[in-house]
Protein backbone atom coordinates (compact mmCIF):
# COMPACT_ATOMS: atom_id res chain seq x y z
CA UNK A 1 0.00 0.00 0.00
CA UNK A 2 1.30 3.52 -0.80
CA UNK A 3 2.07 5.83 2.10
CA UNK A 4 -0.40 8.98 2.46
CA UNK A 5 1.05 12.22 1.07
CA UNK A 6 0.19 15.68 3.08
CA UNK A 7 1.15 18.88 2.24
CA UNK A 8 3.87 19.16 3.83
CA UNK A 9 5.58 16.35 1.70
CA UNK A 10 4.97 18.14 -1.45
CA UNK A 11 7.38 19.99 -3.76
CA UNK A 12 6.46 20.49 -7.07
CA UNK A 13 4.74 17.07 -8.38
CA UNK A 14 1.95 15.69 -6.31
CA UNK A 15 2.13 12.13 -4.99
CA UNK A 16 -0.82 10.29 -4.63
CA UNK A 17 -2.86 9.52 -2.51
CA UNK A 18 -2.61 12.98 -1.36
CA UNK A 19 -4.42 13.66 2.09
CA UNK A 20 -5.61 16.81 3.43
CA UNK A 21 -7.03 16.72 6.96
CA UNK A 22 -9.09 19.69 6.54
CA UNK A 23 -12.82 21.13 5.87
CA UNK A 24 -13.08 22.09 1.95
CA UNK A 25 -15.26 23.93 -0.01
CA UNK A 26 -16.62 23.77 -3.76
CA UNK A 27 -15.43 27.54 -4.28
CA UNK A 28 -16.59 27.80 -8.24
CA UNK A 29 -16.69 25.97 -11.61
CA UNK A 30 -16.32 27.88 -14.58
CA UNK A 31 -17.86 25.67 -17.62
CA UNK A 32 -15.61 28.30 -20.01
CA UNK A 33 -12.41 26.93 -18.83
CA UNK A 34 -13.61 23.33 -17.36
CA UNK A 35 -11.84 24.63 -14.20
CA UNK A 36 -12.89 23.44 -10.89
CA UNK A 37 -11.56 25.54 -7.30
CA UNK A 38 -11.84 23.45 -4.22
CA UNK A 39 -10.67 25.92 -1.09
CA UNK A 40 -9.98 24.92 2.73
CA UNK A 41 -11.99 27.01 5.14
CA UNK A 42 -9.54 28.70 7.25
CA UNK A 43 -10.20 28.20 11.17
CA UNK A 44 -8.02 28.62 13.91
CA UNK A 45 -6.34 25.26 13.68
CA UNK A 46 -5.97 26.15 10.06
CA UNK A 47 -4.93 29.38 9.62
CA UNK A 48 -3.32 28.87 5.99
CA UNK A 49 -5.87 27.84 2.79
CA UNK A 50 -5.19 25.72 0.21
CA UNK A 51 -6.34 25.61 -3.23
CA UNK A 52 -6.95 22.55 -5.15
CA UNK A 53 -7.83 23.40 -8.92
CA UNK A 54 -9.00 20.78 -11.59
CA UNK A 55 -8.45 21.67 -15.31
CA UNK A 56 -10.22 20.14 -17.93
CA UNK A 57 -12.72 18.76 -15.77
CA UNK A 58 -15.15 16.64 -17.93
CA UNK A 59 -17.22 15.16 -14.94
CA UNK A 60 -18.12 16.02 -11.39
CA UNK A 61 -19.38 14.03 -8.62
CA UNK A 62 -18.54 15.99 -5.34
CA UNK A 63 -19.94 17.20 -2.05
CA UNK A 64 -20.37 21.38 -1.73
CA UNK A 65 -18.13 20.71 1.59
CA UNK A 66 -15.80 17.95 2.77
CA UNK A 67 -14.14 17.15 5.65
CA UNK A 68 -10.61 15.73 6.02
CA UNK A 69 -10.11 14.49 1.89
CA UNK A 70 -7.99 12.27 0.33
CA UNK A 71 -7.15 12.35 -3.40
CA UNK A 72 -5.97 9.82 -5.30
CA UNK A 73 -5.07 9.06 -8.90
CA UNK A 74 -6.95 5.96 -10.70
CA UNK A 75 -6.41 5.66 -14.34
CA UNK A 76 -8.83 4.74 -16.58
CA UNK A 77 -7.86 1.31 -17.21
CA UNK A 78 -8.01 0.65 -13.83
CA UNK A 79 -10.04 -2.36 -12.68
CA UNK A 80 -11.70 -0.25 -10.25
CA UNK A 81 -13.16 2.52 -12.04
CA UNK A 82 -15.62 0.35 -13.74
CA UNK A 83 -16.48 -0.91 -10.08
CA UNK A 84 -16.49 1.86 -8.42
CA UNK A 85 -17.57 4.86 -10.08
CA UNK A 86 -20.23 5.54 -12.84
CA UNK A 87 -18.41 7.42 -15.64
CA UNK A 88 -20.08 8.79 -18.39
CA UNK A 89 -17.32 10.06 -20.57
CA UNK A 90 -14.11 8.41 -20.42
CA UNK A 91 -12.26 11.09 -22.30
CA UNK A 92 -8.77 12.23 -22.03
CA UNK A 93 -7.53 12.67 -18.29
CA UNK A 94 -7.74 10.47 -15.14
CA UNK A 95 -10.10 10.12 -12.35
CA UNK A 96 -9.40 12.01 -8.91
CA UNK A 97 -11.07 10.23 -6.47
CA UNK A 98 -12.46 12.11 -3.49
CA UNK A 99 -13.15 10.61 0.00
CA UNK A 100 -13.27 12.16 3.60
CA UNK A 101 -15.13 11.85 6.47
CA UNK A 102 -18.96 10.52 6.08
CA UNK A 103 -17.92 10.59 1.96
CA UNK A 104 -16.03 7.91 -0.31
CA UNK A 105 -16.99 7.45 -3.29
CA UNK A 106 -16.46 11.22 -5.02
CA UNK A 107 -14.46 11.74 -8.09
CA UNK A 108 -13.89 14.21 -10.79
CA UNK A 109 -12.44 13.70 -14.13
CA UNK A 110 -9.99 15.86 -15.26
CA UNK A 111 -6.64 16.36 -17.10
CA UNK A 112 -4.50 18.17 -14.14
CA UNK A 113 -4.65 19.23 -11.12
CA UNK A 114 -3.07 21.97 -9.25
CA UNK A 115 -2.36 22.75 -5.49
CA UNK A 116 -1.45 25.89 -3.68
CA UNK A 117 -1.00 26.69 0.41
CA UNK A 118 -0.68 30.10 0.86
CA UNK A 119 -1.29 32.57 3.62
CA UNK A 120 -4.01 34.64 1.89
CA UNK A 121 -7.35 35.50 3.21
CA UNK A 122 -10.61 33.69 1.98
CA UNK A 123 -11.96 36.70 -0.21
CA UNK A 124 -8.25 36.99 -2.37
CA UNK A 125 -7.64 35.61 -5.70
CA UNK A 126 -6.32 32.18 -6.17
CA UNK A 127 -2.46 32.10 -6.58
CA UNK A 128 -2.04 29.14 -8.80
CA UNK A 129 -0.45 30.58 -12.01
CA UNK A 130 -0.01 34.48 -10.27
CA UNK A 131 3.20 35.43 -10.62
CA UNK A 132 1.84 38.73 -8.37
CA UNK A 133 0.79 36.79 -5.67
CA UNK A 134 4.12 34.06 -5.62
CA UNK A 135 5.02 35.57 -2.53
CA UNK A 136 1.82 34.24 -0.79
CA UNK A 137 2.87 30.93 -1.72
CA UNK A 138 3.75 28.43 0.94
CA UNK A 139 4.29 25.50 -1.08
CA UNK A 140 2.46 24.14 -3.99
CA UNK A 141 2.23 21.24 -6.83
CA UNK A 142 0.89 19.80 -9.49
CA UNK A 143 0.00 16.95 -11.67
CA UNK A 144 -0.97 16.38 -14.75
CA UNK A 145 -2.13 13.43 -16.44
CA UNK A 146 -0.45 11.35 -19.39
CA UNK A 147 -1.76 11.88 -22.86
Amino acid sequence: MNPKFTLEDMHEEVKFPLYLPRKFATRSYDSHSNSLLLRSLITNRNQTRVDILFQGVTEIRLRSFMDCITINMIPFDHPSVDEFFNIQDKGSGCVFSVAGIKFDTGYVIAKELYISEDTLSDHDPITINSEELRGYVLRSGHYIAPQ
